[in-house]
C-alpha cells in the first residue's frame, strides 16, 4: 500500500481505482508478482471490455499465474518483456489498441 493510501477507507480506495478504469482507454499491468488488488483490476477492466496489456518480466515467464494464463479473452494481451523492449511492447500494443478501436468505429 502507497504511503498516501493509509489515509484513505478501502472504500475510497476501491472508489478511485474503479473511476481510473472507466475513464481509461487501455489498462497496462506488471504481472510479475501475483497481486490480488492486480487481479481485480484486470478482471474489472476486462468485463468493462478495456483492452488490458499484462506484462510479465522475462525472467519469471514461467511463473505467470493460471488465472490469467488461461484467460482466453480478446481484451487481454500478455507479454513478457525484458529492460530492453518495454518501450517496444508499450508501443507495439497502443497501435494494435488504435488500430483496433479504429475498425470498430468505421
Amino acid at each position: 500500500m502507497l504511503s498516501r493510501d493509509k489515509k484513505l477507507t478501502s472504500t475510497k480506495i476501491f472508489e478511485r481505482e474503479k473511476s481510473l478504469i472507466d475513464s481509461a482507454d487501455v489498462v497496462i499491468a506488471e504481472v510479475t508478482q501475483p497481486s490480488t488488488g492486480v487481479g481485480g483490476e484486470i478482471v474489472y477492466s476486462l468485463v468493462q471490455k478495456k483492452p488490458v496489456l499484462a506484462l510479465i518480466f522475462e525472467e519469471h515467464e514461467d511463473e505467470i499465474t493460471p488465472m490469467l494464463h488461461g484467460n482466453t479473452s480478446d481484451n487481454l494481451y500478455l507479454e513478457h518483456y525484458t529492460l530492453d523492449n518495454i518501450h517496444l511492447k508499450l508501443q507495439n500494443f497502443i497501435t494494435h489498441t488504435k488500430k483496433s478501436v479504429q475498425k470498430k468505429e468505421n
